[in-house]
């Protein structure tokens, strides 16, 4: 009989933007544009604001992940966004995770800061199918960052934009 036990994936790290706080917070709340989010579907709450929901898919090339919620929990304008995302159809591993953005001036420029953390309920017989389990999710995340972040940048730092 399998055991269930809660695996953690942490990520965060942040990029210095060439485009003013004001400029990159549109693009940040224009996540679809730089997410990939070929579904994004409001479903309650108030339409970008506080207490939002969302259902998106992503797709990105080496990324897999089930459709899932964002709730919209806290937002502070130019400064921070934070969502809870948990999944739209929980299936044999259940998930919730908390994302949040932090924009800072700097000299004119954005300090971009992601915080990821993701608890993901796994069930298993070994413990080396949850260390499996951890770094495929890592894995998984850092092919994500590696383009996604980079959109953002290149969104907010375009002239005119």
């Amino acid at each position: 009989m399998k055991k269930i036990e809660p695996v953690y994936m942490i990520a965060n790290g942040e990029l210095l933007i060439d485009a003013p706080v004001k400029t990159t917070w549109v693009h940040v709340m224009n996540y679809p544009s730089w997410q990939n989010f070929p579904v994004c579907e409001h479903i309650s709450g108030p339409r970008g604001q506080e207490g939002e929901v969302v259902q998106l898919r992503k797709e990105e090339a080496g990324f897999s992940f089930p459709p899932y919620y964002a709730r919209t929990l806290k937002i502070d304008p130019e400064r921070r966004v934070i969502w809870k995302t948990y999944p739209v159809k929980p299936d044999e591993v259940g998930f919730f995770g908390i994302v949040e953005f932090q924009l800072y001036d700097v000299q004119g420029k954005t300090r971009f800061v992601y915080q990821t953390l993701y608890e993901f309920e796994v069930p298993y017989e070994t413990q080396s199918e949850l260390d499996a389990f951890r770094k495929a999710q890592y894995d998984n995340f850092e092919v994500l960052t590696k383009t996604i972040f980079p959109k953002l940048k290149k969104l907010a730092e375009k002239k005119g934009a």
